[in-house]
């Protein structure tokens, strides 16, 4: 049997429940890592679940300064990172929170770029005889 229009709108309001919950949760941990000195202005992406079969996601909008994260910047993404809801575009490393979310089981992902970029940067000076400085990472 068919859906009715009420039943469908229904689950929508649900969904967009649930995307504004989970952007709220993934928003403060934004921050919080920036507080840290994890991430920098726009570096770095975080991401949540909002169902497994389809596979959707809500992720940062691309761009956006994670200092000052908040929910009305995430999209919600299906598997092939297309924008399902919000505006914007998801970053190139959305591929990656899909994979990490689907090969591995994620529930949520976070890809701090601050910290990756420091580590390469410390081996690749350690590589070379180089002194690497310490970091907050």
């Amino acid at each position: 049997m068919p859906k009715s229009r009420s039943t469908h709108r229904s689950e929508k309001r649900l969904g967009a429940n649930a995307f504004r919950k989970l952007a709220s949760g993934l928003a403060e941990a934004g921050r919080a890592f920036y507080a840290r000195g994890w991430v920098l202005g726009t570096s770095g992406n975080f991401s949540g679940v909002m169902a497994r079969e389809p596979l959707r996601l809500a992720i940062t909008a691309s761009g956006v300064d994670k200092g000052t994260l908040t929910p009305r910047q995430f999209l919600e993404i299906d598997h092939t990172a297309q924008v399902l809801r919000g505006s914007g575009s998801p970053s190139a490393e959305a591929l990656l929170h899909l994979t990490l979310a689907r090969v591995r089981g994620a529930g949520a992902v976070c890809t701090p770029i601050r910290c990756g970029a420091q580590f390469f940067r410390r081996r690749s000076q350690r590589a070379a005889g180089l002194p690497s400085q310490a970091t907050k990472c």
